[in-house]
């Protein structure tokens, strides 16, 4: 919940800082105090400035998740086990026999 007011709120500023930017750099056009260039240059600046501070968002939230999930991870390490440790009594004897490996292309056995 927080995350999402974090970045909602970063994006409603970025735009609202977009739209007085161009207000005022209209206003200040219109008055002849600034160039049209050079108004449409600063708002290409800012918002690629905006773009950055959007990523950095991201970035939050990308680290906030990463923070939740080995947290979990380090709960499921430190847990002990409730099943009584058995030992070894599984024995197991295993026999591969007759195993022919070949390039699927050629035919060409690998090994002899």
């Amino acid at each position: 919940k927080v995350v999402g007011l974090f970045v909602g709120g970063l994006n409603a500023a970025s735009t609202l800082s977009v739209i007085i930017v161009v207000i005022y750099g209209a206003n200040l056009t219109i008055n002849g105090s600034m160039s049209p260039g050079d108004l449409t240059s600063f708002i290409l600046y800012s918002l690629t400035v905006g773009s950055f501070v959007s990523g950095l968002s991201g970035l939050y939230t990308t680290v906030m998740k990463a923070a939740g999930a080995s947290r979990r991870v380090f709960q499921l390490l430190d847990r002990s086990s409730s099943m009584p440790k058995s030992g070894n009594k599984c024995r197991a004897h295993w026999v591969i026999k007759m195993v022919k490996w070949s390039w699927m292309t050629s035919g060409l056995p690998i090994t002899s």
